[in-house]
């Protein structure tokens, strides 16, 4: 009976020095995913880990073609700018009866071939200059009076040039209206730029959770296991205590039933941790099945923390706030211009064209050149919409649209306030709740170990040891838990400050010009 006795404390003292081994330290083990049918390994560092999230992630090679697509607007109103040429030809050959003045004097048979060339391009300053050249090559039978001899004229070359300034002087006076609208793209295609960064730091945030969620639902199935191996060793000494005597028999029944709700949660446990790296393999695009190794990196240290900084931090960095400023200056663009489309459409023009003709198309051509024959014109032309409510409404519109940004300013700056120092108290309190379950820890290490010597001299309670060994499970778990959530906190405290990209020197801007 005392052999039996001994060899049942020697099994507990067993378990216990083995789990205390495993047990030593905070610092978290290196993971890895036992898959026998994996054909590849990737060891993740953490910045190995956002490489790849930057370079592979679907989600963001698309969002990096969005950001590269958000100057759209503004280019798609630039091409108004452009240098435009125009070209046209035309071939005409009429017949008129053969009879009145027009066929008597200029024959029944006309044929005439023109052609164009111009070019012409608007200014910022709301100056259209264009320029063109024309031909004309114009040719008649010629018959004559009956009974009078014809006089034939040879075809004739008409070339014609012409220079033509316009100019608004009013809605676009050296190209103001033009400028506001540039100045209003150019805002928007910042906006939405910022915006679609914004959403990569979001989604690298994202996946870095994923990327620690491994951790935890690793170090889970670990102390899963452990928690059954134990539970079934225990089972196993109570059972053959239980035929000497030394114990009920209901306390197998009881460890049974204990065996069987650790092998639940183990399974249970290493589910979660498959679909955990699943979707870290999604998140970092590598085919289901690679074996992920090394996933650490998680800080434990308390940064330097102040409010006010981090406040002002947000003010400078974060997007919302920064389009918020733009959005008034939008606005504050837009009712200036609904002002100046109020104005009446007055424009001015200026053309000096310059004509010839000759048989010969060399000629001709240099009497065009040579300003022998000039013609010059100007002109004015005025247009404005009497009791126009299209015009007023666009006013006030405008202004109440002002009114709204600045309203939404207002609104967002509390709102900023409320969120950094609401981040910047959880970062706080996620590290003291990660140094209470360290010290939790700690304590129940030491409190397991005292129910081994206990049992080592003679005073065993299968269910004291049990539940010791339990909480010091439950205690190991929570304690990376805590470590994971302070990390994350930590994440989203430089998120509501848009630091992401500073915290992890990622270069936004070299990042977009690589884009495969």
């Amino acid at each position: 009976m005392k052999n039996k006795f001994l060899t049942l404390v020697m099994s507990l003292s067993f378990i216990g020095t083995a789990f205390a081994q495993s047990a030593e330290g905070n610092n978290v083990e290196k993971k890895s995913v036992e898959n026998p049918k994996v054909a590849k390994a990737v060891t993740l560092t953490l910045d190995k880990a956002i490489q790849m999230v930057l370079h592979n992630n679907l989600t963001l090679r698309s969002a990096k073609f969005d950001v590269l697509m958000s100057d759209t607007d503004f280019r798609s109103y630039m091409q108004k700018y452009s240098i435009r040429l125009g070209a046209d030809g035309s071939y005409v050959d009429q017949t008129v009866p053969a009879s009145g003045m027009v066929s008597v004097f200029g024959g029944d048979k006309t044929t005439q071939f023109d052609a164009g060339l111009s070019i012409s391009k608007l200014f910022s300053t709301g100056t259209m200059l264009s320029a063109g050249i024309k031909e004309a090559l114009y040719d008649q039978n010629d018959k004559a009076i009956p009974g009078f001899k014809a006089t034939v004229d040879p075809a004739y070359n008409k070339p014609s040039l012409y220079v033509t300034v316009q100019q608004d002087l009013l809605k676009n006076a050296f190209g103001i209206a033009d400028q506001k609208n540039m100045a209003i793209l150019k805002n928007l295609t910042e906006m939405k730029r910022d915006n679609y960064i914004y959403q990569l730091s979001g989604l690298i945030v994202s996946a870095l959770i994923d990327y620690w969620q491994v951790i935890i639902q690793e170090n889970a199935l670990k102390n899963s296991k452990k928690a059954m191996d134990a539970t079934a060793q225990i089972r196993d000494i109570v059972a053959r205590n239980a035929q000497y005597g030394l114990t009920e028999t209901f306390e197998v029944n009881q460890y049974e039933a204990l065996v069987a709700g650790a092998k639940s949660r183990e399974d249970l446990t290493a589910f979660q941790r498959d679909q955990a790296i699943r979707k870290l393999l999604r998140t970092i695009n590598m085919p289901e099945g690679t074996k992920i190794e090394g996933v650490t990196e998680l800080s434990e240290d308390l940064p330097p923390m102040d409010l006010k900084k981090s406040l002002e931090a947000a003010y400078e960095k974060r997007t919302d706030y920064k389009n918020a400023l733009r959005d008034i200056e939008v606005s504050e663009l837009n009712l200036s211009l609904a002002n100046h489309n109020a104005l009446p459409s007055l424009t001015a023009f200026f053309t000096l064209s310059t004509a010839s003709q000759s048989d010969v198309f060399s000629t001709a051509f240099s009497d065009a050149l040579s300003l022998n024959y000039p013609t010059w014109k100007a002109g004015v032309s005025m247009s404005y919409p009497l009791w126009d409510q299209g015009i007023k409404t666009a006013i006030r519109n405008a202004d109440y649209r002002l009114q709204q940004s600045k309203i939404h300013l207002e609104q967002l700056k509390k709102e900023m306030e409320d969120d950094v120092a609401e981040k910047f108290q959880a970062v706080t309190l996620q590290y003291n709740v990660m140094m209470n379950t360290k010290t939790m820890m700690r304590e129940s290490q030491a409190y397991y170990e005292k129910i081994m010597q206990n049992a080592a001299k003679g005073r065993f309670n299968s269910i004291v040891a049990k539940n010791a060994l339990d909480t010091i499970i439950d205690a190991r778990q929570k304690m990376l838990e805590a470590i994971v959530q302070y990390n994350i906190a930590l994440l989203q405290f430089d998120l509501s400050k848009n630091e992401i990209f500073d915290r992890y020197n990622i270069h936004i801007t070299e990042l977009l010009k690589n884009i495969e």
